[in-house]
């Protein structure tokens, strides 16, 4: 079966569906192919966290710091936004406090203050006010400002939900993309007795996550493509998933830049909080299935040091909360490593979306979900100027393996 569309998405993550649903606003025949199900990648395990840009405040180069804050500072607002649309004017926002701190004597608290002055970030210092217990506060200068948070079972409903996008959503775990240019095929063979498909877009967005690098190579192997300049890394981490068993954890996030980097986000699951504690310890690996030299264990002892020292409950009484480690794979724009040229695996600062050389193939490293809908309209907008005006093609109803 062939069907005739004017472009296809690969990944259903959040990005992915928002790359859809603003593709079918503009009046675009588009589907989206994805391997195993909508929000199953590290989308399903988010905070959805939107980033304002205080994580960025205290960093030694100023001027790198300020082009990451306005980078995030304008997917902050451009969120916003999108939550006054229709579409997600129904999403609930997990409003909570953000608190930042600093050991005694730090050298990058000044730093902070004068980042977040210059970049008109909000931020008020507590005085005698303590933290929500048993937030990591313990003996540091602390910072408080409101975040917000979202859902990502909810926001991958919505999306899915809005203008009948889940009937364009295309669930295959074998899905094959070839070709360059005009001659670009993509080819979904028959599983569990659906028939294969065959799409034949005039445009296709990589917004697969790790699953880039798959697609990349098998669009490689046409000599005509050039995937351009822009590489891929993907990096390995860790998170921490903590949820008290007797009573609810605060609904706040916070930052401790002196920690190790350490960064918590609270997720609500069925009335309780839970919170998602990363550091800044990550692994570039050479392929998306290689996991060596950087083990659970090890990670967990190195962060449990550092939670003791900011969150004395936390080491004093484990046995009052559960405890689980997620493990994850990140795609990422590769960032060269100053300490060892050559080397990738540093956090970008920025999204980044290329168009690759010789074909209407875009692909798509959005770095932080904040970011995702200015990758979406960076996409959608140079759609725009290589197709035209959008056809009006009709799209037959998926097959039944299909959502």
């Amino acid at each position: 079966m062939e069907i005739p569309v004017d472009v296809v998405v690969f990944g259903g993550g959040i990005q992915g569906l928002l790359i859809l649903s603003d593709l079918l606003e503009a009046g675009y025949n588009a589907v989206l192919v994805e391997r195993f199900r909508p929000g199953i990648g590290q989308t399903g395990h988010s905070h959805v966290f939107l980033h304002q840009g205080h994580m960025f405040g205290s960093g030694k180069d100023r001027a790198d710091s300020y082009r990451k804050i306005d980078n995030l500072r304008r997917g902050f607002v451009a969120w916003e936004r999108e939550l006054s649309k229709p579409r997600l004017s129904g999403l609930q926002r997990i409003n909570h406090s953000l608190f930042t701190g600093f050991t005694p004597f730090s050298n990058r608290q000044q730093t902070f203050e004068d980042c977040c002055s210059a970049k008109n970030l909000p931020y008020t210092p507590i005085t005698g006010v303590a933290a929500p217990s048993p937030a990591p506060v313990a003996g540091r200068s602390m910072f408080q400002t409101q975040s917000i948070c979202l859902s990502a079972n909810e926001l991958l409903n919505a999306l899915l939900g809005w203008n009948r996008a889940s009937e364009r959503v295309y669930v295959n775990p074998a899905v094959r993309i070839r070709g360059a240019g005009a001659s670009t095929l993509v080819e979904l063979p028959a599983v569990e007795g659906a028939a294969g498909i065959i799409f034949r877009p005039k445009a296709a967005v990589l917004a697969a996550g790790a699953g880039n690098e798959r697609l990349l190579a098998e669009l490689s192997r046409d000599p005509a493509f050039e995937p351009g300049p822009a590489r891929q890394q993907t990096v390995k981490t860790y998170m921490l998933v903590i949820r008290g068993r007797h009573t609810s954890l605060p609904l706040a996030s916070g930052f401790l830049p002196d920690d190790g980097g350490i960064f918590f986000a609270p997720r609500e699951i069925d009335g309780r909080v839970t919170w998602l504690i990363a550091d800044g310890q990550r692994k570039h690996i050479a392929h998306p299935g290689d996991w060596p030299g950087f083990e659970a264990a090890e990670w967990f002892a190195r962060i449990k040091i550092r939670l003791a020292a900011a969150c004395p409950p936390l080491a004093t009484s484990p046995q009052d909360f559960e405890w689980g480690i997620y493990e994850a794979s990140k795609a990422e724009l590769f960032t060269e490593d100053p300490r060892d040229p050559g080397a990738g695996g540093i956090l970008p600062g920025n999204y980044f979306v290329t168009r690759c050389k010789n074909t209407n193939t875009w692909v798509t490293w959005p770095a932080f979900l904040t970011c995702a809908p200015l990758v979406s309209q960076a996409v959608v907008t140079g759609i725009q100027q290589a197709l035209g005006t959008a056809s009006a093609l009709s799209v037959q109803p998926p097959p039944p393996a299909a959502l």
